[in-house]
């Protein structure tokens, strides 16, 4: 699902992404599931978390489909929101690969 940009008033559109993500910071790694993914960053949903806002993280995407290859990236934290499911937390994306 794409959520129009201009009912988001953003410049990139977010896609709705409902697949795992491995992220990295300060020697730890966690598992989440991405919640949505923009071109200039990802909300990644987690049960419960460490992260804090201004942590720097790796993290990649990979998708459950066979020949998609997986969505490796470096970013920091923009924000920490409690969800009815979890903990969403945005990261803004530095470098992709």
């Amino acid at each position: 699902m794409v959520i129009n940009a201009e009912m988001e008033k953003r410049s990139f559109i977010r896609m709705l992404v409902k697949s795992p993500v491995q992220v990295r910071f300060a020697n730890i790694e966690l598992h989440g599931i991405c919640h949505d993914l923009s071109a200039t960053g990802m909300g990644v949903m987690f049960k419960e978390t460490d992260l804090q806002l201004g942590d720097q993280v790796t993290l990649e995407l990979k998708p459950g489909r066979p020949g998609v290859l997986a969505l490796q990236a470096e970013g920091h934290v923009v924000h920490v929101k409690p969800d009815d499911e979890g903990i969403v937390v945005g990261i803004e994306f530095s470098k992709v690969s």
